[in-house]
């Protein structure tokens, strides 16, 4: 969101940098030569003035998140005031204060008192952070337009991003090494683009437990209380006008459980906080409502929504992620934070009316690893299975495993995966499909494209040899001459006068690269001066002979000839023809032949049968009098 030149008048009265002090309306007031009241508030009561602040927090109208620093207005101010912003919105140049000072009085917090920093504090902006490309502050209900008025207004227009403003989220850093157990998401495929103009700003994003196909989504701060529903494929089915207070900085949107089992329910966050000046945030809760196509799309008023008022236990916070548990109903919320810091906070179900106590369940940092990359969390969401919890930043989709027995707290404890994301310019929205096989993105601005990431079902690989050592046992001679022919690599083939050991089969003189390799050890030249060569059977057995791929892999010194059940499928640094007991292999570096070198033979898996089967290798050496020699080999259906 861009900030108006309105908003930067009051922002700079804020931080006591002075207004004109000319005349004003009534219920506003304006700074000058720096001083600001301090006992300007709602009721009359002594406000500090850094009302809203916590020691050591960096103020969001001055380092990292400038643009934060719009304030609501006072919607009597006469027109002479005013200023139009780029979008078509008109904001005052005077700050009403009944709007900015302790915006949440009506409201206790549960433990009395916020703490207040100390009014001498310096501020100090973080030059390293980029500016929160989503600079939006709390609404006013006054300044909404009517429920049947158009927003935006026609000549609104499409909002052109300022380069100085609204930078581009920083490109994202190199994926970290995968963890074994993460699962595997495809790149984004773009579903389809959002049909209905008037998501301008579309702020949250969860999929619908009621209809099939259908995606919630809301705008960010500045629209009246209303939510959308899109297809899937980002068609207009509906809005859905919420009944009860506006929104003051609606950021997030959830669907989960709720008082009756038999519903599902949807949850908005109100949760939106830029100037760190709300104690309390609130939460909006309605069963969810059916959406029936109809052309044109329906306008609904829900009525009977609940309204929750939740409390930090350590003094306000910014935040736009909003999660709700499929497995009891618990709320999360976790912090927007310039620097990173990010704790999580939960409200227990069941909710109660009144005012809900938060609990600090965990702690993340975004921007160095395992969470590199953008420090600004903007949405998050629970699988509808539990097992799963997606949080974004404007640059990072991270996924946290769930056990079925773990809380939400003890899971994001736990290593995070990190999934793929497409270039969004300003993407805040995120939600599990309502099947949980895949997730969806997208970004604010008009006609945003919906990104839906699939998850890939893999299977695991079936393993047919194991080269681990000792995990493979091969039948292994020393030929002494060719009268074998090739009759030995045949699966009939009597080889039990042979010996028998674990792989890799080898040596080594100078114990080095190969000596952790080497299950069973055999030399060559121990048996005939002029010996190069080992031949190895290795059986294996085959359940479902129907197998549409197949590599094997080798570690060898210094060549190979490989037969799958008779039928030659490799060959490696051995010459041409049939290979010979006493034969020179090219020679082959030791720091290539302890990495196994994979050789797809697919084309060959027809020759797999079911029941037994064998691998038969020769492996062949540059030199009788070698220091050393190796084979190990893995056969794998990936």
């Amino acid at each position: 969101m861009r900030l108006g030149l309105g908003s930067w008048i009051t922002a700079l009265c804020l931080v006591g940098w002075g207004c004109d002090d000319g005349p004003q309306p009534a219920g506003t007031v304006s700074f000058s030569d720096g001083a600001r009241p301090q006992d300007a508030g709602p009721t009359g009561d002594a406000q500090p003035k850094d009302a809203g602040r916590r020691d050591g927090d960096t103020p969001h109208d001055l380092g990292t998140d400038r643009r934060d620093a719009r304030v609501p207005v006072d919607a009597q101010t006469p027109p002479d005031s005013a200023v139009t912003r780029p979008d078509g919105r008109v904001v005052d140049a005077v700050v009403n204060v009944d709007a900015v000072v302790n915006v949440d009085a009506e409201v206790a917090p549960v433990d009395g008192a916020v703490p207040r920093p100390d009014p001498d504090a310096g501020v100090e902006a973080d030059a390293e952070q980029p500016p929160d490309p989503d600079a939006e502050s709390p609404a006013v209900d006054a300044g909404f337009p009517a429920l049947d008025a158009e927003w935006p207004p026609p000549d609104a227009g499409v909002v052109v991003p300022d380069p100085i403003m609204d930078p581009p989220p920083p490109p994202p850093p190199p994926d970290p090494p995968p963890l074994a157990d993460c699962p595997v998401y495809s790149p984004p495929v773009v579903a389809g683009n959002v049909a209905d103009g008037n998501v301008m700003e579309a702020s949250g994003l969860s999929a619908s437990h009621r209809t099939p196909g259908v995606l919630w989504t809301h705008n960010d701060s500045g629209d009246r209380g209303r939510v959308f529903a899109l297809s899937t494929r980002g068609e207009a089915l509906g809005v859905f006008e919420v009944d009860g207070p506006g929104p003051r900085d609606w950021e997030d949107i959830a669907v989960g459980p709720g008082p009756d089992p038999a519903l599902s329910y949807v949850y908005l966050g109100d949760v939106g906080d830029n100037l760190l000046a709300r104690a309390n945030i609130g939460l909006r809760r309605f069963p969810e409502p059916e959406v029936v196509r109809m052309d044109p799309p329906p306008t609904t008023r829900l009525v009977g929504v609940e309204t929750f008022t939740l409390v930090y236990p350590d003094g306000p916070h910014n935040c736009e992620t909003l999660m709700v548990d499929p497995r009891n109903g618990d709320v999360y919320v976790v912090v927007k934070s310039g620097d990173g810091v990010s704790p999580v906070y939960r409200a227990a179900a069941p909710l109660q009316a009144g005012n809900i106590r938060l609990e600090r369940v965990a702690n993340l940092t975004f921007g160095p690893n395992p969470l590199a990359g953008n420090t600004l969390t903007t949405g998050g969401d629970i699988s509808p299975a539990g097992d799963a919890i997606l949080i974004r930043t404007y640059s990072s989709v991270y996924l946290w495993r769930r056990a079925p027995n773990a809380t939400v707290g003890e899971a994001l404890a736990t290593p995070p995966c990190r999934m793929p994301l497409a270039g969004e310019q300003q993407g805040e929205a995120i939600g599990f499909a309502a099947d949980g096989r895949g997730y969806y993105t997208v970004s604010e601005g008009l006609n945003q494209p919906i990104s839906f990431y699939n998850r890939v079902q893999v299977v695991p690989p079936t393993v047919f040899i194991d080269g681990r050592r000792g995990q493979t046992h091969a039948r292994y001679l020393v030929p002494t001459n060719d009268d074998l022919g090739a009759g030995w690599t045949a699966p009939g083939f009597d080889d039990r006068a042979w010996p028998e050991g674990p792989q890799g089969l080898g040596y080594e003189d100078a114990p080095a690269e190969y000596a952790p390799l080497i299950g069973a050890s055999t030399r060559p030249a121990e048996v005939n001066p002029d010996a190069t060569s080992v031949l190895a059977r290795l059986p294996f057995s085959v359940v479902d002979p129907q197998v549409d791929d197949l590599v094997l892999r080798v570690k060898y010194d210094d060549g190979y000839v490989a037969w799958l059940n008779g039928v030659e499928v490799a060959r490696r640094n051995v010459p041409n023809g049939p290979p010979r007991w006493n034969g020179r292999a090219a020679s082959h570096a030791d720091a290539a032949a302890i990495v196994y070198e994979d050789v797809n033979i697919g084309g060959f898996a027809h020759l797999l049968v079911r029941g037994q089967n064998v691998l038969a290798v020769h492996v062949m050496n540059a030199d009788p009098t070698s220091s050393d020699m190796l084979l190990d080999v893995e056969l794998i259906r990936p």
